[in-house]
């Protein structure tokens, strides 16, 4: 009997620690599970929903466990901006997981995942390297055109061929794919080249991909272990088979960071246009607004340049609803605290791991009404005028916001106004396009078709 009353014990310990004891002191969140967390959740619902019903459930700041891990999630505007803006030195910490980044990286390096001064080496190196090769205005406007020229002629070619399924899809991640590959290596890809865009782009998803399975949040901090395990394990080769082709392939030509720039360059732009074009397709009375705007604008079929931006409110508006409304970023990288701070009148330490979830907040009727409807008409003001909103964050905030900011959205921009300036796109009949999302680290769309149309 002795032994049973000593189990029992050990088991009370056991759960007082873990459902009380350990998070005592911490925001309220979805109770967690011994070792896995709140990862069943996560994992049967998905990152974007789940994340949205903690903060229904939960609040505004609360916890969410990943394994044995928590990190704390900020989900009210002024919130993030009071603590990730006014205080961003002391959010600029990563996750310190030399583990996860060897299975990942192949080693502690680049400038996503790293902190302190290796990081902040690796982000000036970055931004020396964007600034000598092209991210200056007009360098990068020119490098940008050119790459929308060729694009043009691409579909033009398309069209006169007769073609009325086009993967317009492959078509922009190639191009936006060669601006990058440009600055950072020196050549475009083009038709000659894309079997090799499309080898790097293979290994490039699915690393972004299984960055988002719960599977691998819940074995990051210690994969020696659960790579034993089949179901794990799976995830494991498949994150370290990746890491390794794409650094074999990028160290041939790049230094440690570049890895992060492409990856971070290309992927980031080539989507938000991907939903963009899937967003004016599935919607064709946005898209005929789009096309009146350019009309009266522009009227030719001339390039539009960075001079037009501020006579054309409506294209701005798409943008940046395409911006809100896709939720690119299912979950923000977590940060970690460089000294104790207080939040909301928690006492946090030094190297609390924290968040602020961007993507719930898109959809929080609070900021958006009716927010789950795609509606660019948010973003013009009773003038007719296009307006921005501190509640859409698409390249971050802080410290760790995109370096390469100012090039996607010079990208976006003449991407999309002289796409649709020359280009009509229509629903393939019997094949509409599907604005489900594919979750990973971030949201990617179902495969498409449409049929493209000449407006010149």
């Amino acid at each position: 009997m002795l032994w049973l009353l000593v189990i029992f014990l050990i088991l009370g310990l056991i759960l007082f620690y873990e459902l009380y004891w350990k998070r005592k002191d911490l925001p309220p969140g979805p109770l967690p599970l011994p070792l896995i967390g709140n990862l069943i959740q996560i994992y049967y619902y998905g990152l974007d929903k789940c994340f949205v019903q903690f903060q229904k459930d939960f609040g505004d700041f609360h916890t969410i466990w990943f394994g044995s891990t928590p990190v704390l999630s900020i989900n009210d505007v002024p919130t993030i901006y009071d603590t990730m803006v006014k205080d961003g030195e002391t959010y600029a910490g990563r996750e310190d997981n030399p583990k996860a980044m060897d299975v990942i990286k192949g080693g502690y390096a680049g400038i996503v995942f790293t902190d302190g001064p290796l990081w902040k080496e690796q982000r000036r190196f970055a931004i020396k390297v964007l600034k000598e090769f092209g991210l200056g205005r007009n360098l990068m406007q020119e490098r940008v055109l050119d790459e929308v020229s060729h694009f043009i002629k691409d579909m033009k070619d398309e069209i006169e061929s007769g073609n009325k399924e086009i993967d317009f899809q492959n078509s922009l991640e190639l191009a936006v794919g060669s601006i990058i590959n440009a600055i950072l290596l020196g050549y475009r890809f083009g038709k000659e080249k894309s079997d090799e865009f499309y080898t790097i782009k293979k290994y490039v998803s699915t690393f972004i991909h299984d960055l988002g399975d719960p599977l691998w949040k819940l074995m990051e901090y210690h994969p020696e272990i659960y790579r034993n395990i089949p179901i794990f394990n799976t995830v494991y080769q498949k994150l370290k088979r990746n890491a390794n082709n794409l650094a074999s392939f990028l160290r041939l030509q790049l230094y440690g960071g570049l890895q992060d720039m492409w990856v971070a360059g290309q992927e980031t732009s080539a989507k938000m246009l991907t939903w963009l074009s899937l967003y004016l397709t599935a919607f064709p009375e946005i898209q005929a607004k789009l096309h009146k705007e350019l009309d009266e604008q522009i009227g030719s079929s001339r390039l539009i340049t960075l001079d037009d931006k501020n006579n054309l409110h409506y294209t701005n508006a798409v943008i940046l609803e395409t911006q809100r409304h896709c939720n690119l970023g299912a979950f923000n990288l977590i940060r970690r605290t460089l000294k104790p701070v207080e939040i909301r009148g928690y006492k946090l330490p030094v190297n609390t791991l924290i968040t602020y979830a961007s993507h719930t907040v898109n959809y929080d009727d609070r900021y958006f009404p009716n927010a789950r409807k795609f509606d660019p008409e948010r973003f013009i003001d009773e003038n007719g005028k296009f307006y921005t909103r501190p509640e859409v964050m698409p390249f971050g905030l802080g410290k760790r916001a995109c370096l390469g900011e100012g090039l996607a959205r010079i990208e976006l921009f003449l991407f999309t106004a002289n796409i649709f300036n020359q280009f009509r796109l229509k629903q393939v009949p019997g094949k509409p396009v599907s604005l489900e999302r594919i979750i990973g680290a971030l949201a990617s769309s179902k495969p498409f078709v449409v049929e493209v149309e000449s407006r010149f």
